[in-house]
């Protein structure tokens, strides 16, 4: 199928199914999907290629403190340093959603400003006055891991209407986690604390998804273990298969390679690549050992060399395990459901062809 700019449905004829969608540019970006229909007997699957259509939202932007950094978050858009003078503009997505604009210093929102419900359908005007800027409120988060290379706590704000923004990332112990003020506060909002644990090639992280200031405490996972990687095929690219040990709980992985190369582009392009994604579901993936092989595409119709890897350039590319301790989750969204905790277990790998 080729359904630029439709909605389109395929019928499944097996237990088993396997969905592949691309964008084809310089880059080429291959998205892929395997399932069984015990697992999700529907799905639902989306992918933008190309820029999307964008109105302007701007107008005065007033009381700022100086020198301060601002920025602002409408839906999906969020721009950077809005405050170059007394008056502020930005492109965004139509739609109606939350305005949050953040004061930020050190990846900190230290105070905030939230306008709820704008509905932008054409050029808006919005005034910002800052004076009605609020600080935000400050939870901890004591992490355990031994032998971590690197922590940092992630927290991210996701309200009813879809605006997402980066509240606070901590680099560092003590951990924060930062939360809009609660006169600006909804109900509906959510927060995703995501405590991140580095070692070495591997990483572990814990999302939990919560409303409010909350003290947490987290101990690592154990991790993924090492992941196997050599070529599966050489037509009519380098094929890769990739081998790791099952993940206990998971419901699923997402298996990740790119490759970016100088020479052999497309239309003289002086630097081109393509990236693979796979969401495999331990349903089909079946009993161990667990393994992932990219398959060869090149006979579906409108298939381009982009989509490809090619032989003499590196390969790098990871494979991430999903696991859900404490609810119930999607292996293609992140749960919004108020307790859940989201467990991701990730290991990498190189090969070149």
């Amino acid at each position: 199928a080729d359904p630029v700019g439709d909605t389109y449905a395929l019928p499944i004829h097996g237990e088993k199914y396997g969905v592949a969608y691309t964008c084809n540019d310089t880059f080429g970006t291959v998205e892929l999907g395997f399932f069984t229909i015990a697992e999700y007997p529907a799905l639902e699957l989306a992918m933008t290629c190309g820029a999307p259509s964008t109105v302007s939202l701007g107008g005065t932007f007033a009381n700022g403190v100086a020198q301060a950094r601002y920025d602002l978050t409408f839906g999906r858009t969020k721009q950077f340093n809005i405050n170059s003078g007394d008056t502020y503009a930005t492109a965004v997505m139509p739609g109606t959603h939350d305005v949050i604009v953040q004061r930020v210093v050190s990846n900190q929102a230290v105070d905030t400003l939230v306008v709820r419900d704008l509905q932008v359908t054409a050029a808006t005007t919005l005034a910002l006055d800052m004076s009605l800027a609020l600080a935000t409120r400050a939870s901890t988060v004591d992490v355990t891991a031994p032998g971590a290379t690197g922590i940092s706590v992630t927290t991210v704000l996701v309200t009813n209407n879809g605006s997402s923004t980066l509240m606070s990332y901590d680099p560092a112990a003590p951990f924060t986690a930062l939360f809009l003020p609660a006169a600006q506060a909804s109900a509906d909002d959510r927060y995703q604390e995501r405590i991140q644990i580095s070692q070495g090639t591997q990483s572990a992280s814990i999302t939990r998804i919560v409303d409010q200031p909350t003290a947490q405490t987290v101990t690592a996972p154990p991790l993924l273990g090492a992941v196997s990687a050599s070529i599966a095929g050489t037509a009519p690219g380098p094929r890769i298969t990739s081998q790791w040990t099952a993940y206990p709980g998971a419901i699923g992985y997402t298996w990740t390679a790119n490759q970016i190369r100088t020479t052999g582009c497309p239309d003289a392009a002086a630097l081109c690549g393509a990236t693979w994604t796979a969401n495999v579901s331990t349903g089909w993936l079946g009993t161990a050992p667990t393994a992932f092989t990219m398959p060869d595409l090149a006979a579906l119709a409108g298939w381009h060399p982009n989509f490809d890897f090619a032989a003499g350039a590196a390969i790098d590319g990871f494979v991430q395990g999903i696991a859900y301790p404490v609810g119930t989750g999607d292996l293609l969204d992140q749960t919004l459901v108020l307790g859940a905790e989201r467990r991701l277990v990730s290991a990498q790998f190189s090969i070149t062809p």
